[in-house]
């Protein structure tokens, strides 16, 4: 039934007992000359300290080495009775260490259990016990893990939805950490005054600590300022020096000049000042890796080459972080005179002051239902004021409108000449317009939008040769869609920052 396993074989196999010493009841029975069962055959000799077979480095059975009565090891204790006379002694133990001193445990001697059990051996590592000794979900025990210590990077949000985390940063250099930890979706967020809407990102950067006025030169009329500065607190800091930055986009407690920058903001002011981009002269900016780079300077000027603070303007945080921006900044005017004109042509009105040679600071009609009420604001010097309103005498004072409230604000585009045309065009969205008649731009201010009204009145506006543009819905791409595209890659190739958030 068994062999020898290695050259030294005792009296047998090594169990006191074969199972199965006997069969009965052979399946083959019934068959023409089936012998008979075999008797059952006699018991095994006991194991009377024989030597056991084993390879190198396995414990010998427990069952054969077994005191009756528990007590310390010690050397040359023997289990039954001495080795035979004609076995050599090993000059070397078996896991090739020097021979054991006196009173010196052996290798496995944790393994080997007296009549009663007195040490449990060390447990196997990653063995589970069949009984219900720990929590399904606990953590796991310290030996089975063999991994590199260290922080465990977030997993990404891109499967799951949501943003993960919105952190609030007190410095650019942390921002600038935070951006060259890499393969994350990130979105920076300023007041949220007219930030369009977009998929979930890996992490939101809030700019609101990053407040801080960085450079003044009351006498250069330059100012250089963080992204988190809100526009309401610039304007009381630059008027501590009787100057002011010719900006009026709507909230200006809320927003913020990262914001302002981002979205080319603009206001009324926009008819003698310009828009975001004639006042910016320079940016510092972090790109998606976290690399820093500045265009423009401190002083009125720009050179031949890439435009990088005008490149800004628009961009929507896809392209990099605004960090500090630096703009040309004008006096406060001494006087300040505003006229309305209710139920005018916001075109006549128009041609009216061209040939009066006229130089209105900001020009509005507003539109709500049937009309236009025209809004004009002369400002500067008190006798220059005097004598542009002596031209207009028929023209009432008035207070200047404020922006219109309204969740949604559209901006929509469309010649002066076309003023009745573009009114009616837009008035299935039953909203409030406020339109610039001199630059032929305006905005839209409704509660909500449907999307139906939305497209219809983009076709009709471009029939006119208009356009129309919603939160998010940017309409039909652009002649120039390749060159955003191009610009995307330059500075964002991972298509890491605020995605689906802008036409690129």
């Amino acid at each position: 039934m068994e062999g020898a396993q290695e050259r030294l074989r005792r009296r047998g196999p090594h169990r006191p007992q074969l199972p199965g010493a006997g069969r009965r009841h052979s399946a083959q029975r019934d068959r023409a000359r089936a012998p008979g069962d075999r008797r059952a055959r006699p018991a095994l000799w006991a194991a009377g300290g024989q030597r056991v077979p084993r390879g190198r480095r396995q414990p010998p059975p427990a069952g054969a080495l077994r005191w009756t009565r528990p007590g310390r090891g010690e050397e040359g204790r023997r289990d039954v009775r001495r080795d035979p006379a004609h076995l050599l002694a090993l000059r070397r133990i078996d896991h090739r260490r020097a021979r054991g001193g006196h009173r010196q445990g052996a290798l496995h001697g944790r393994d080997v259990l007296g009549s009663r059990p007195g040490d449990d051996a060390a447990r196997a590592l990653r063995v589970r016990s069949r009984g219900v000794v720990q929590s399904g979900q606990g953590l796991s025990f310290a030996p089975p893990l063999r991994r590199q210590a260290g922080a465990v990077p977030a997993a990404s949000n891109r499967a799951v939805g949501g943003s993960v985390a919105r952190v609030t940063a007190g410095s650019i250099d942390e921002v600038q950490a935070l951006l060259a930890q890499g393969d994350r979706t990130v979105l920076f967020v300023g007041g949220e005054t007219a930030m369009p809407p977009g998929p979930p990102v890996d992490l939101e950067i809030s700019t609101g600590r990053l407040n801080q006025v960085v450079e003044y030169a009351p006498a250069d009329q330059v100012v250089t300022v963080e992204c988190g500065v809100n526009l309401a607190q610039l304007q009381r800091e630059l008027a501590k020096s009787g100057q002011r930055l010719a900006l009026d986009p709507p909230h200006p407690v809320e927003a913020t000049v990262g914001g302002i920058v981002a979205a080319n903001s603009f206001g009324p002011l926009r008819t003698r000042y310009g828009s975001v981009r004639d006042l910016i002269i320079g940016v510092s900016i972090l790109r998606a890796d976290g690399t820093r780079a500045k265009g423009g300077g401190k002083v009125v000027k720009t050179v031949a080459g890439f435009d990088l603070p005008k490149l800004m303007c628009g961009s929507f945080g896809t392209l990099a972080f605004i960090a500090t921006a630096t703009f040309r900044v004008h006096p406060l005017p001494e006087k300040t005179v505003t006229l309305r004109a209710r139920g005018s042509d916001p075109l006549e009105l128009v041609r009216r002051v061209r040939a009066l040679q006229l130089e209105p600071a900001a020009m509005i009609a507003l539109g709500e239902g049937a009309g236009w009420d025209v809004y004009l604001r002369f400002e500067g010097f008190r006798s220059g004021v005097r004598a542009q309103r002596e031209k207009l005498r028929e023209l009432e004072e008035a207070e200047w409108p404020g922006h219109a409230e309204g969740a949604v604000r559209l901006r929509f585009g469309g010649l002066p000449t076309h003023a009745a045309q573009v009114a009616k065009a837009l008035a299935p969205l039953r909203a409030r317009l406020e339109w610039l008649p001199t630059l032929g731009l305006g905005f839209a201010s409704c509660a909500a939008v449907e999307a139906e009204a939305l497209h219809r009145a983009r076709r009709e506006l471009t029939a006119l040769g208009g356009w129309l543009t919603g939160p998010g819905d940017w309409g039909p791409a652009p002649a120039s869609l390749a060159v955003h595209r191009s610009v995307k890659r330059q500075l964002d190739p991972e298509e890491l920052l605020a995605p689906g958030r802008f036409v690129v």
